[in-house]
């Protein structure tokens, strides 16, 4: 039971990373078919309402926003189970077992929680830093300032 819903779980995660990363496959060749003729999510007018330009996204920048959905997705994960330990604590009826494992399990959120928010942090930084120095040229972009 437990894996057909970790099966579901993973399916429904990659489908909406990739619905969200707007993966199109670019145009070989001009072709009058109407499925040639479709757009993705990440291009046309959606896309450049939410900011996107029509140029083709790259492998890195493809890579690194996967990263970023999946971990946005593991912290709401982790806020909900907060959430549902807090109903827990608040519905205890002053049972101390149902308290003492509502606690417990508040607590494994917050820290799991910090363990997302920090990595989603490193992730951010360390890609915009390869992002840079593999499209700039420059190794100095990312530099920590020196005081």
């Amino acid at each position: 039971m437990k894996t057909k819903k970790l099966i579901l779980l993973f399916c429904l995660a990659v489908t909406m990373t990739l619905l969200i990363t707007g993966l199109s496959t670019p145009n070989a060749q001009a072709s009058n078919s109407l499925w040639d003729q479709q757009e993705g999510f990440g291009s046309g007018q959606i896309g450049l309402a939410f900011g996107e330009d029509d140029t083709p996204k790259d492998i890195r920048e493809i890579t690194a926003l996967i990263i970023k959905v999946f971990l946005g997705f593991l912290g709401i994960i982790f806020v909900a189970i907060i959430v549902m330990a807090g109903f827990k604590y608040m519905t205890s009826e002053g049972n101390e077992e149902k308290i003492n494992e509502a606690i417990s399990q508040i607590k494994t959120g917050v820290i799991g929680l910090i363990i997302i928010m920090a990595s989603y942090a490193i992730t951010t930084y360390v890609t915009t830093c390869v992002l840079d120095i593999t499209t700039k040229n420059s190794i100095w972009m990312c530099k920590p300032p020196q005081y």
